[in-house]
């Protein structure tokens, strides 16, 4: 499966924008860095026109946000469209993952 098959994939840009705020496409906004993972969910930014964007995608499980953690960290300058056709092998609850 790919990364973008995963239900919420892509997430939406999250956070308190000014009135001119343009959301990004996902093949405009490019991983600018990973925060972390809490539980089940991966924080990311992305960047867009010289503004920050934070992303909150919610993974099935804590094993699963680990491994798109990864995914996203080895994935730094790619846009969240090209960081969706990577390969993701999800496992449930088996701690076993990561194909990229």
């Amino acid at each position: 499966m790919k990364l973008r098959e995963l239900d919420g994939w892509p997430p939406q840009s999250s956070g308190i924008h000014p009135g001119s705020y343009v959301v990004p496409k996902i093949e405009q906004a490019m991983l600018k860095g990973v925060v972390g993972t809490h539980r089940n969910w991966v924080t990311f930014v992305c960047s867009f026109e010289g503004t920050d964007h934070t992303y909150d995608f919610e993974a099935p499980d804590k094993g699963d946000a680990l491994r798109i953690e990864k995914i996203l960290k080895n994935n730094i300058g790619k846009s969240i469209l090209e960081i969706g056709e990577i390969q993701f092998l999800l496992i449930e609850s088996k701690g076993i993952g990561l194909l990229q």
